[in-house]
């Protein structure tokens, strides 16, 4: 049996994170393509954030797509693991906090490591009042 501890927590989320990081590359090929074409969209590469990284990417579209691609990965999974958890352990309906097993742990932990990554991205592709707001809803939501 496995121990729930700190070390695991933050073993799931840095795993996670790489996790997410190396879903970043893999997907990214995909983004290049488009479904609809727009006549009158250029695919302009927006004004460079403040602050870049080797997350930054140029084409704001392309990031867009990227970015939505890997949340839906996330929310994918964390709706399988928390349906699972509510199938498997009827107990947890009636206390939601007290409530902890390895399941919501690990789930708990790969999705503080997937806000990590998100928060990561999001610094080194926005600017202004955009990231703002999603600098606040990072650290108020996590």
């Amino acid at each position: 049996m496995v121990t729930i501890n700190v070390t695991l927590g933050l073993s799931c989320t840095i795993v996670s994170f790489g996790f997410f990081l190396l879903c970043r590359y893999l997907i990214r090929p995909l983004t290049n393509y488009r479904l609809f074409i727009n006549k009158t969209d250029n695919e302009k590469n927006a004004p460079s954030p403040s602050f870049q990284t080797w997350l930054t990417d140029p084409n704001e579209k392309r990031w867009q797509r990227l970015n939505l691609l890997i949340s839906w990965l996330h929310a994918l999974i964390t709706g399988v693991l928390v349906l699972y958890s509510f199938l498997a352990y009827p107990d947890l309906r009636n206390d939601f906090v007290e409530h902890v097993n390895l399941v919501t742990y690990v789930t708990c932990s790969l999705s503080f490591g997937y806000f990590c990554y998100d928060l990561c991205d999001v610094i080194s592709n926005r600017k202004g009042s955009d990231l703002f707001e999603i600098l606040l809803h990072h650290i108020v939501f996590p």
